[in-house]
């Protein structure tokens, strides 16, 4: 826990400098329940600040989260950038966090290909060197207008190698699939988006139980 408080103290110290220089995202997400990989990894809600720089004009970013709730906490900084190659939309990036439920190391290799027209799709590659495990992640987007604006999508999560989980070991394959919407508002100076995801997550083939996943996000920019 001091090692928490020392790394908020260190966070808050940075953030007036940062104004001062740079560009920044400042964000706050309540998420419902825990998740990793596809999977459930604990009950209840789950509380995650955060605050993402944007140095210069550059197109790359760094930053930094805490999150705590559903049975666990973590400390995550991370980093990378946005570029394009023809039509597609490349995003590289790296963290490397602590995850207070095991008192472990985590760490991913992530990067994101994704285009815009006629509809939105996007598929994430992510390794964690550490534990040995890969994972691909794939979503379909179609915006819709409700009176408000919305966005309705299918996602399927697949497990690219076998990886223990706690006591759990995750079998190479699907693990998860399921459908998706979200919306997104102004309030204030924020930037507000609400989501749901609902689906069967998979051992390998096998349907396991029905997941519920629901997330509300804000934003604030400055600089």
């Amino acid at each position: 826990m001091k090692r928490i408080c020392a790394y908020l103290l260190i966070l808050l110290l940075i953030i007036p400098v940062a104004a001062e220089c740079i560009d920044y995202d400042i964000n706050l997400s309540i998420e419902s329940p825990r998740r990793e990989y596809g999977y459930r990894i604990g009950r209840g809600m789950v509380i995650r600040p955060g605050m993402t720089l944007y140095p210069g004009k550059a197109p790359w970013y760094t930053g930094t989260d805490f999150s705590l709730g559903g049975n666990a906490w973590d400390l995550t900084a991370y980093g990378g950038f946005y570029t394009s190659l023809s039509s597609l939309g490349i995003q590289p990036e790296w963290s490397l966090g602590w995850w207070g439920r095991t008192d472990s190391l985590t760490s991913s290799l992530k990067c994101t290909i994704g285009h815009v027209s006629p509809f939105r799709w996007q598929f994430t590659a992510d390794v964690d060197p550490l534990a040995g495990r890969m994972y691909g992640y794939s979503e379909i987007q179609w915006p819709v207008d409700w009176k408000m604006p919305w966005i309705l999508s299918v996602y399927t999560g697949l497990n690219l190698s076998s990886y223990r989980q706690g006591p759990v070991y995750r079998k190479s394959g699907l693990s998860e699939a399921g459908i998706g919407i979200a919306t997104w508002m102004e309030i204030g100076p924020w930037y507000g988006e609400l989501s749901l995801r609902t689906g069967p997550g998979f051992d390998r083939f096998q349907i396991e139980k029905l997941q519920i996943f629901c997330r509300f996000m804000m934003i604030r920019s400055g600089g």
